[in-house]
Formats: C-alpha cells, structure tokens, sequence
C-alpha cells in the first residue's frame, strides 16, 4: 500500500512520462522540448505572457474516492468503538492537460503528442514508477520517492474523461484565467494505507452449528403499569417459555425468574430494590446453551430478543425527618431506590411543589435533602415525591388519601 505521498507521486510519475517521451519527438516540435509543469492554470503564463516558452501543464484538479473500493474492510470499528480494521483510503485523480504555446499550432501538435503518450502508457509499471521517482533527487520532491506506490496492490491506470463544455467553461472560469487546448485524464486508484494499530481478534478453536425452530418471545402486555420498589412485574404474551431465560430491565440489569413463575403466556418476576426509579423497559430473552462437551461448563448466549415494553417504576419514601419541619429549615426524605445527580427530582407538599434539594452521601444515594422556604405556609401537607415525572404512591383512604404526612411548623 502507498502513504500519502502517493497522490504527489502519481503527479510526479506522469509528468516524468510526458517529458522523457516529449525530448524524444523535439524534432517534430521545432526543435525544442516544451517544458512540463504540474502548475495552477492561473499561475503557468507570466502577467505579461511576452517570451513563454512551450508547455504541458498537468494540474489534479478533483480527488474522489473509489466508488469500487470504498466499502472493502468495513465496519472499521466495533461495538466498543476499537479499531478493528484499517482500510484503505481508495482514491481517484482527475488531471486537466493544457497546452500552452504562442507559436501557432504548436499548443494543438503538443497536445496530441501528450494525448498519445498517456494513451500509450495505459497502465503505469511499478518499474516505470519505481525509475520516474527515483530521478527526483532535489527537495522537496526527492520525498516522494517514499510514498511506495510501486509497491500498492492495485496498477495505476489512466484513461481519459470526457468533459462538456459546460463543465469544461465552469472549471475554466474558476481558474480565472484564458482558456488553452485542454483534455481530462481519470487516473485509478491511489490507495492510502493507514499505520495505525488494530485489534486482532484470536482464531476460532472450534466451530459449532445449532439449529433451533423460530420462536421469537412476544410481549403483549406488563403489569402493573404503576409499579413500587421490590414489587413484582407480571409480563404477559405468548412464547415466552424457555429452557434458559433472562429478563432484562431497561437494556442492563438482568433477572433470572424462577421455574414456578414461567409459563409459556406469563412470566412474574420481582424488581431489585437498586433499579433507579422512572420510566423504564422490560424485555425476555432466550439464551442458548452452548456445550461443547460434557467437560465444559454451560455456555449461555443470547438468542431470541421480544419486543420491549414500557412501565413505570414509583419512588417509594422510607422515611420523613424531622416532622415536623420549620419553614425555612431542611427536610430529609429516605427513600428505597437509589437517585442520581441525573434525575429530575421534586417534592410535592399538597399542590405545591420543592425542586431546591441536595443529594447526602455517596451517589448514587437514597437520601435527599429539600430546603423549606421561609415563606411557606404552615399545616399538615401530603407527601409526595416525583423523580423523572414518576410519583410516589399516597395510601388511600375512603375518599380521600391519608398518608405519608409532613406538618409545617412556623
């Protein structure tokens, strides 16, 4: 593979082309070479243009990348974001050759002879690469011996690229500068390869086959919907069953369900105590028991996914201190999950609404503490706590709720 010096050298080796095959037909050009530059069309002619000696120009004016080639070797990175491969960058190059003489038909007869030596050479020899780089011996262009383009997987072609002339007048007039006899070349393909290290991974031991029937579990329904702490999630479809199992709870935390509570239509587990409150999502997965041989433990490995499903997940408060409380002193709430410094919290105290709190402790915590303002008004309020839009549950009361409580004292 090449490095990025290999767009340089292309340039280098072409124009190398050009002028070893142009000193070789000086006769039929007058007598003289015409000089080959790799120059800007708006930089090749002096502001005056008086005594310009015959020229090639070859200008790269457009670098694509390689339609055939640009998807070889991806994804490039995994799962974890590690490079997992380095392709190469695949690269075509568009060159303009223009013809520049004051001399008249010299511009037309230099152009054909250019034509006929890049029609000729076709393909680009790693030896004719090799020996056009190596009689570049002033710097800065002697660097471009190192770019190993001889050395890439792929020949280096060139064919020529049919322009319009809209396109021809619109590169032109970005030049800003005269127009001058001008063909397109498409020179294919530059790889560049990248030195960056990947990760490789280790060679497979032993290959296995399982064929297992398509019964992918389906999820119609969870209840409840309004769920506490260490209560228990009831989830209801159908081909749920399986010999290996696990819930999985908002895409992480993983529950295995005992045997008594599964069946093929309904599965009931109890929620952990360390989920975080709020929305979250229940999903059943079938794994598949990998054993290669009676010596190896069970490998388990993920196999069919449900759907997921949406249920809430109630703050529930352990504790109220001090209570009463005084305005303008501090409340604590002890609740049973764990809140983080990511969630939206708020205390409800009748209608009214607390969100000044601070959170006690290592995070993440189940201590919080709410700033009472001065200015509240004192009585006897029901407590309510709201993280991430999910509520506390009040404990009814014929007509009404009674409990928790918190007085506010003057």
């Amino acid at each position: 593979m090449s490095t990025a010096l290999a767009i340089g050298a292309v340039t280098a080796v072409l124009r190398g082309v050009l002028t070893n095959r142009l000193a070789s037909v000086s006769g039929n050009l007058g007598g003289s070479t015409p000089d080959v530059s790799v120059l800007p069309p708006d930089t090749v002619l002096a502001s005056n243009e008086v005594n310009v000696p015959d020229t090639l120009n070859l200008f790269l004016y457009r670098v694509m990348p390689n339609v055939g080639w640009r998807n070889i070797g991806y994804p490039a990175r995994d799962s974890q974001g590690e490079r997992v491969s380095c392709p190469p960058l695949a690269l075509d190059l568009h060159y303009l050759l223009s013809a520049y003489s004051q001399v008249p038909f010299r511009a037309e007869v230099m152009l054909g002879y250019g034509m006929q030596v890049l029609h000729e050479a076709g393909v680009l020899p790693r030896e004719l690469i090799s020996a056009r780089l190596s009689d570049l011996v002033n710097f800065p262009e002697n660097i471009l011996a190192a770019s190993t383009l001889a050395e890439q997987i792929e020949m280096i072609k060139i064919t020529p690229e049919g322009l319009s002339t809209e396109e021809i007048s619109k590169l032109w007039s970005a030049f800003q500068t005269n127009y001058r006899p001008t063909v397109a070349y498409h020179v294919s393909v530059v790889l560049i390869e990248s030195d960056r290290t990947t990760r490789s991974a280790l060679p497979v031991r032993e290959s296995q086959v399982f064929v297992m029937p398509l019964k992918r579990p389906v999820i119609n329904a969870v209840q409840p919907q309004l769920i506490n702490p260490s209560g228990t999630l009831t989830i209801q479809g159908y081909n749920l069953q399986a010999d290996e199992l696990r819930v999985r709870i908002n895409g992480d935390t993983q529950i295995a369900p005992t045997a008594d509570n599964i069946n093929d239509t309904e599965i009931s587990v109890e929620l952990p105590n360390t989920l975080q409150t709020g929305v979250k999502t229940v999903q059943v997965v079938h794994y598949i028991n990998y054993e290669p041989n009676d010596e190896d433990p069970a490998d388990l490995r993920e196999g069919f996914e449900s759907n997921t499903v949406s249920f809430i997940l109630r703050p529930e408060i352990f504790s109220i201190n001090p209570d009463p409380v005084a305005q303008n002193q501090s409340l604590t709430l002890t609740v049973v999950t764990p809140v983080s410094e990511r969630q939206q919290v708020q205390l409800l105290l009748g209608d009214q609404s607390i969100s000044n709190f601070q959170l006690v402790g290592a995070l993440p915590t189940t201590t919080l503490t709410f700033d009472i303002p001065a200015d509240f008004t004192p009585g006897e309020y029901l407590v309510r706590l709201r993280i991430d839009g999910a509520e506390s549950e009040l404990q009814p009361e014929t007509g009404s709720y009674s409990a928790p409580t918190v007085t506010v004292s003057p």
